[in-house]
């Protein structure tokens, strides 16, 4: 059985083999993509509302994406605290991370502004508290939203 240490990079690996066979098939079909870019946390615009989007609620056809507004920012964070809450299987970590990913992708491609944040750029947080407060901070917002998290472990981190 693998540790999870060893889960982490397994899905790392994972998610780097997607990403080359994605370039790949792209170069071979000759559509040119644009890389997926990940706004930089030290460098986030100012805006006036930032919405938090929780793994589970993926969902394109929200209210929320009806209308792109360029002073909105969408966070999506893979959190630490989501894979060790309860073990899980690691196809299961890296089938969520990639679903993640991949709704942060099609969001940007739709004219939204997307701040994702991989396993390995969250794990430098303590909670989640703090990353909501350091990212309120530095975007300057005066709206925070977020959509009723399922699970009370969560919403209880929220209040």
């Amino acid at each position: 059985m693998l540790s999870e240490i060893d889960d982490r990079k397994h899905c790392l690996l994972q998610k780097k083999k997607t990403h080359r066979n994605m370039k790949i098939n792209e170069q071979l079909l000759g559509k040119a993509t644009p890389l997926f870019t990940t706004m930089i946390l030290d460098e986030l615009p100012k805006i006036k509302t930032l919405r938090w989007i929780f793994g589970d609620q993926l969902n394109a056809r929200h209210s929320w994406y009806a209308e792109k507004c360029e002073e909105t920012l969408y966070v999506i964070a893979e959190l630490p605290q989501e894979i060790n809450y309860v073990r899980h299987h690691v196809q299961k970590v890296c089938a969520f991370s990639l679903a993640m990913e991949a709704f942060s992708k099609s969001l940007q491609s739709r004219g939204h502004k997307v701040l994702h944040l991989t396993l390995d750029e969250s794990i430098k947080f303590e909670s989640l508290q703090q990353l909501i407060k350091i990212i309120i901070t530095r975007t300057n917002c005066s709206s925070f939203e977020y959509q009723r998290p399922d699970e009370y472990r969560l919403l209880s981190q929220l209040h």
